[in-house]
Parts: structure tokens; C-alpha cells; sequence
């Protein structure tokens, strides 16, 4: 995904002929997470990388050059549970969050959130993960689940 961004054309060039697939926050305005979900392929292991510079300053304010028209909150919400019901969450991190451009804590609040939704889908994969497991080392012992 992309928000409106202010990177330089030779930079996106790159990313292109690298093989990324650029979906422009204003796709997710009008289509929500699906087309972004639909580029993960399903049981994969993922990580989710949020740049903290495509999101809109209304989100996180602590960025280097704030620019309006990116993901909201919600969106990047939606991101971690769809990932979560498609693939499996190996890792995530927080960028380009910039402290001394927080504005009341804002930017640091909302960035903790990330990652506390992020570990609880992980948690919530790996407990279910466990169950089936469990339930299936039972049903070969012939013991109850």
C-alpha cells in the first residue's frame, strides 16, 4: 500500500522493476483492504511492515514530512486482522515514526496500538495453532480433545 508519499520518481522506479505491487491508499479508500489482502497468498507467513509516512498525520502527527491522504487507523486495523484470517503473522514493525514531531504522545499511542493488535493476532494464531495440534495428537491417542 501507498499513501500519497513524497518519494523521489527514481525511487518508485526501483521499487517497480523490484517487483513491488504499489496499491495507492486511495484504492483502499474506495475498495477497503481487500486488494491489498488479495496480493497475500493464503497460509503464507508475512510480515507486516507499517511506514509510518503512508499513514494520514490525523493518525500519526510524528512524521518527517506530513502529508494528508493516507491510511487511516481503521485501515491499518483491518490490515492485521485480514492478514491474520489469511496468513500467518511471522513478524511486524513500526517505521519512520519521528518522537521529537509527536504531537501530545500521539504518534507513540498510536504506534503502541499497532503493535498490541499485532501481537494479539499473532497470540490468537499460534493459541489456535497449538488447539488444533493438541487436538489432533488426541484423536490419533484416542483421548478426548
Amino acid at each position: 500500500m501507498r499513501g500519497v508519499g513524497g518519494s523521489r520518481k527514481s525511487d518508485l522506479d526501483d521499487a517497480l522493476r523490484w517487483g513491488t505491487r504499489i496499491i495507492p491508499a486511495t484504492t483502499v479508500r474506495r475498495h477497503g483492504m481487500t486488494p491489498v489482502l488479495d496480493c497475500i497468498p493464503a497460509e503464507a507467513r508475512c510480515v507486516v511492515t507499517i511506514d509510518c509516512d503512508g499513514l494520514d498525520p490525523s493518525v500519526i502527527p510524528a512524521l518527517l514530512v506530513p502529508q494528508p491522504g493516507g491510511l487511516n487507523y481503521f485501515d491499518v486495523m483491518d490490515l492485521f486482522d485480514g492478514s491474520a484470517a489469511k496468513a500467518t503473522i511471522a513478524g511486524v514493525d513500526v517505521v519512520e515514526l519521528v518522537p521529537k514531531r509527536d504531537v501530545n504522545g500521539i504518534g507513540a499511542l498510536t504506534a503502541a496500538r499497532f503493535i498490541c493488535k499485532a501481537a494479539g493476532r499473532i497470540a490468537h494464531q499460534r493459541d489456535v495453532s497449538l488447539r488444533c495440534h493438541a487436538g489432533a495428537a488426541s484423536a490419533l491417542s484416542g483421548g478426548p480433545f
